[in-house]
């Protein structure tokens, strides 16, 4: 619960809330318990404005989002008045007097009286800047707006970024340049790759390689570099190719003015925090100061210098294994993990085998099968037994026992929930899924608890399908029935199957027939549509899943532990690599895929058909797009139905990143937004696009393509990765290696650690310590 409390640390008024918003303009949005709704107190703690709102955020300029009971979002004034009868999918706070919202897939801008000055005509946009200018997107070209949604700027830009010191980087054929508010080019657009000004300079790539520009193009630093990363506290890294050392690459730093600060020495160097960096320098690793002189270095052999000279962007050993933060970094002996304060003295000695880094000065470590967390003294606060833990979020730490029973830490509340769940999902609005083994049935039942660990909802359903944070889908007995976070029953019949919610409807099916429900749970379209799978289309992905093993994907976003950022995808985990189910049945664009007399068409949210049913086989619109199956050939049709790409392909996937797969007599090709067929299908398998490169599989063998089309890396990897931060992970002759983006070596990737020294017994804490 929260409670507020005066400078004095004095409770102004008793009231608790189980959640709040700090005050500002003098009110704060509160809600007081789970069952209640979001409204607006002041400072005596009464409710100026009742709670009547799903979500509620903080006022400015005397002005709040909330989102009504059916998901559109509103703005009201401090008495809670809606400003206008206007609502809105999704907006943007206010900048320049206007904020963007979205309504119906497009953007436009309203005024701080809720009105719609500029009305919802744009594919994207950006928000408006201190000069009055936002960059918007119409027929995939970039321009840019004044706030009377004048052109001030022409949308002739295939991309666009944000003025940087009064400059904008702009795209057009893959050709980089800037452009000043009038849309002048102040610097030509002849760049293959440019980042933005800062500190009057920008990063831009020409034939000889990476430099430093001013304001008027004029060379800063000389193009050089294979790179040149971001400035830190007035420093960037920088390298090249030494070719005279066996092609290998030596590090540096330049500053803002383009001189050397630390000479092209290093193996590697990584950014400067709290003025330090981390290195490595032949046989040494260690952290130097801005001088370049090591605060801390250690000989290492090849495989221990790996750890040190290797970020975490491919091997995480703790929240901040490569810089200092709060006066502490990382350092691993002998395979083992310790902290060393800015001098470099060890404040706490290598001794754990996993050490992470969770919240103000807290750090999470394990040794021996046994887990404790310790201040940033070094010192034990807490003490624990258990065989494992990982990060969940910055308040949660999960823990296992010897039984693989889970429970958390949980950090804001200083509370350990002991391991009883056999699986606990992601915390979501304070609340999470878990399961429990039942014995006599052998299998899980999931149910609801809160952030204490408090059943809401006690397990005894067979699986869950989470629809909103108040909304989910559970099955008990062979049937989904709809309930809210509280484990209320919302009227919706029991069905035998069931959907997503998409634009407030979701699709439902019993004995046969599909209907539509809304979020309250009423049958909005009756069951009247016939259910049909058409399991020669999801056959598809079967059949070409094999094609794509070997593929490395990066899992960071998406999973829970910060120990293992990739995996493998094979050929019996194929759903999570290919978007090859064709999805059918979900509303987009106030459409959605129907089923009737042996033929799909498009009905509308009153159940009409729009588009009559004609087709195979028909999958839900994205971006005003569909594919559908005629004859047995896939195509494009619009929103009325007509074929924009006409059928020729034996599969179609989704777009992604501005491309769609597309599949002809077992080969991969890529069409893009403007339905040009930029790869002919020839590739084995090919990967969404990632930093500008794809992955692409010919004769068994990974390489790479940029967004022309063009073959940029061979195919010669067993396996390969997508890119992140410039470094892909690869396979090739049994070894893994890293590679930047022209395909050359950066550092072999080795896993086993060398012992490079002992680490003192007595620096481990005692039995009765731990």
């Amino acid at each position: 619960m929260r409670v507020f409390i005066d400078t004095t640390g004095k409770f102004p008024f008793p009231e608790r809330f189980e959640k709040a918003f700090g005050f500002y303009e003098g009110l704060a949005a509160v809600k007081r318990t789970k069952e209640e709704k979001w409204g607006y107190i002041d400072r005596t703690g009464k409710f100026v404005i009742e709670p009547k709102f799903e979500t509620a955020l903080s006022f400015s300029d005397s002005l709040a989002w909330v989102t009504q009971s059916d998901k559109k979002k509103r703005l009201i004034d401090r008495k809670g008045n809606y400003l206008s009868d206007l609502v809105f999918d999704d907006f943007s706070v206010f900048s320049e007097g206007l904020a963007a919202v979205k309504m119906e897939d497009k953007w436009g801008f309203i005024d701080k009286k809720g009105n719609l000055v500029i009305s919802a005509k744009y594919t994207n946009v950006e928000s408006f800047d201190k000069d009055g200018l936002a960059a918007v997107e119409t027929d995939n070209k970039w321009g840019f707006i004044d706030k009377k949604d004048n052109p001030v700027i022409p949308a002739i830009y295939s991309s666009v970024r944000f003025f940087s010191e009064d400059l904008a980087c702009v795209e057009v054929d893959k050709k980089y340049g800037y452009i000043n508010r009038q849309g002048a080019a102040d610097i030509p657009l002849k760049y293959p790759e440019a980042d933005n000004f800062i500190h009057g300079v920008a990063s831009v790539r020409t034939e000889k390689g990476w430099g430093l520009i001013d304001k008027k193009g004029g060379w800063v630093a000389q193009p050089q570099y294979e790179h040149i990363g971001a400035f830190s506290e007035g420093l960037a890294t920088v390298y090249h190719l030494d070719k005279s050392d066996g092609q290998q690459f030596k590090y540096g730093y330049i500053d803002t003015l383009g001189h050397q600060a630390l000479p092209l020495k290093y193996t590697w160097a990584g950014h400067f925090s709290e003025g330090r960096a981390k290195v490595t320098m032949d046989s040494l690793s260690g952290f130097i100061d801005r001088s370049g002189n090591f605060i801390f270095q250690q000989i290492t052999n090849k495989a221990n210098r790996l750890r040190y000279g290797y970020d975490d962007e491919y091997r995480y050993y703790g929240r901040f294994a490569n810089q200092f933060n709060d006066g502490l970094a990382t350092v691993t002996d002998s395979g083992r993990i310790g902290f060393i304060d800015q001098s470099g003295a060890w404040l706490i000695r290598p001794q754990f085998e996993l050490a992470n880094y969770i919240l103000e000065g807290k750090i999470a470590v394990n040794v021996g099968g046994e887990s404790g967390m310790l201040n940033n003294q070094g010192k034990f606060i807490k003490k624990f037994n258990y065989r494992f833990f990982e990060k969940f979020n910055n308040d949660i730490v999960i823990i296992r026992n010897q039984e693989y029973k889970t429970g958390y830490i949980h950090l804001k509340y200083d509370t350990i929930i002991e391991p009883r769940f056999n699986t606990i999902q992601n915390f979501s609005n304070g609340t999470a899924w878990v399961s429990i083994m039942n014995e006599k049935e052998y299998r899980f039942n999931w149910g609801l608890i809160d952030e204490r660990g408090k059943y809401i909802i006690e397990p005894k359903y067979e699986a869950f399908r989470s629809v909103s944070d108040d909304l989910v889908w559970v099955r008990s007995q062979y049937y989904w029935i709809l309930i809210d976070k509280k484990g209320k029953t919302l009227p919706v019949p029991e069905v035998e199957n069931c959907g997503d919610f998409s634009e407030g409807l979701a699709w439902v099916e019993r004995n046969g027939l599909r209907g539509y429900v809304d979020i309250t749970g009423n049958l909005s379209i009756p069951f009247r549509y016939e259910t049909y799978y058409n399991y020669e289309v999801n056959a598809g992905q079967e059949e070409y899943a094999g094609q794509f093993g070997g593929y490395l994907r990066n899992r960071s976003e998406e999973s829970n532990s910060e120990f293992q950022q990739y995996e493998y995808m094979d050929q019996n985990d194929d759903r999570r690599f290919l978007n090859a189910s064709i999805l059918t049945g979900n509303f987009s664009g106030g459409l959605a895929a129907a089923y009737e007399n042996e033929m799909w068409g498009y009905i509308n949210k009153k159940g009409a058909f729009v588009v009559q049913p004609r087709y195979e086989w028909a999958g839900d619109f994205s971006d005003g797009l569909a594919w559908v199956r005629n004859q047995s050939k896939w195509g494009l049709i619009d929103t009325s139905g007509k074929f924009v790409l006409p059928p020729r392909y034996d599969w179609g996937l989704k777009f992604s990143n501005g491309f769609a797969q597309v599949v002809s007599t077992g080969k991969f090709g890529l069409i893009d937004k403007s339905l040009n067929e930029i790869i002919k299908p020839e590739y084995e398998a090919i990967v969404s696009f990632s930093e500008g490169l794809a992955l692409v599989k010919k004769d068994g063998k990974w390489g790479y393509i940029n967004t022309a089309g063009e073959l940029v890396i061979a195919p010669q990897f067993d396996k390969a990765s997508d890119f992140i931060h410039g470094k892909a992970v690869v396979e090739k002759f049994g070894e893994e290696f890293i590679i930047n983006k022209k395909g050359q070596l950066i550092i072999e990737r080795e896993e086993t650690l060398q012992p490079s020294g002992a680490v003192p017994d007595d620096s481990r804490p005692s039995s009765g310590d731990r």
